[in-house]
């Protein structure tokens, strides 16, 4: 395996790494609130992430794509840090959304309301967050394929075995020794200051 291979795998595995961390940190969250039903739309947002990345690696892109990729990187992680201060201002007593107050009954909707409403969050948020800089790794990964020119299915192939890697690696700290206790340190204002930074 060249030393561009490698290069490609690292890439992966701090995807993947990214990915695992924020599942975990997500995941022990929910079971702590008792919601285990909102990771569901996180692993649509991922799987949504993953077919963009691979549609991105085959679609080419100028420099002024690149640039757009990169603002948006940085108008998302600034995207969260507001909605951060926005839901610890929430969280003080200000009610910014009528969906998130008191429901009305079931027979009224307002159970299934507020549920779709967290689903579409949890779904967007996922794709928001991962999109712009994973579209980013791709295109530079592509780069990088031209400059040494090696085949682009190589390189999408070892990026996805050393995001894979790192996946498996946060599944088994996951199983073996069942971190839960880290969901107690989060609420929602303190998940999107971790997602920001």
């Amino acid at each position: 395996m060249s030393l561009f291979m490698y290069e490609a795998a690292v890439v992966g595995i701090k995807e993947g790494l990214k990915a695992g961390i924020v599942w975990l940190v997500f995941y022990t969250y929910l079971l702590v609130k008792e919601r285990p039903s909102l990771i569901k739309p996180f692993y649509a947002g991922l799987v949504f992430v993953f077919l963009t990345s691979v549609s991105a690696f085959f679609i080419p892109a100028g420099p002024l794509i690149k640039e757009y990729i990169k603002n948006v990187i940085s108008s998302s992680f600034a995207l969260f840090l507001i909605l951060s201060g926005a839901s610890l201002y929430h969280a003080a007593g200000v009610r910014f959304f009528r969906v998130t107050q008191e429901t009305p009954p079931r027979s009224e909707g307002g159970t299934e309301r507020v549920t779709f409403f967290w689903h579409a969050a949890v779904f967007l948020l996922t794709v928001l967050f991962f999109c712009p800089d994973s579209a980013g790794s791709v295109l530079y990964l592509r780069d990088l394929s031209f400059l040494k020119e090696m085949p682009p299915a190589e390189t999408f192939m070892s990026a996805v075995a050393g995001g894979s890697g790192a996946l498996l690696f946060i599944f088994f700290v996951m199983k073996f020794l069942r971190p839960l206790w880290i969901g107690r340190f989060f609420d929602l204002p303190q998940i999107l200051l971790f997602l920001s930074t």
